[in-house]
C-alpha cells in the first residue's frame, strides 16, 4: 500500500470586506468614502450608509415600519 498524505486545512476565513465596498463603489461611487483605520492609521474605503440608503431609498425596506402577517394552520 502507499503512504499515506498529510493534508493541512487553513481555518481561516479570508475576508471579503474590500473587496464589497469595491464592488458597491463600482455601483455607487458617491457612497464610498475614506476613513482612517484606528488600528493602523491606514486610510481605506469604507461605505456611508446613509448615502447607499438615499440612493436606494425607492427599494429599501424599513425594518421598524414593516409589518409581518404570518398566518397559522
Amino acid at each position: 500500500m502507499g503512504a499515506l498524505k498529510k493534508y493541512t486545512m487553513n481555518m481561516e476565513t479570508k475576508d471579503i470586506t474590500q473587496e464589497n465596498i469595491e464592488k458597491l463603489k463600482s455601483l455607487f461611487p458617491n457612497c464610498v468614502t475614506e476613513v482612517k483605520d484606528e488600528k493602523t492609521g491606514e486610510v481605506k474605503h469604507a461605505i456611508d450608509f446613509d448615502v447607499l440608503k438615499a440612493d436606494l431609498s425607492n427599494n429599501v425596506v424599513d425594518r421598524e415600519r414593516e409589518i409581518r402577517i404570518y398566518l397559522v394552520r
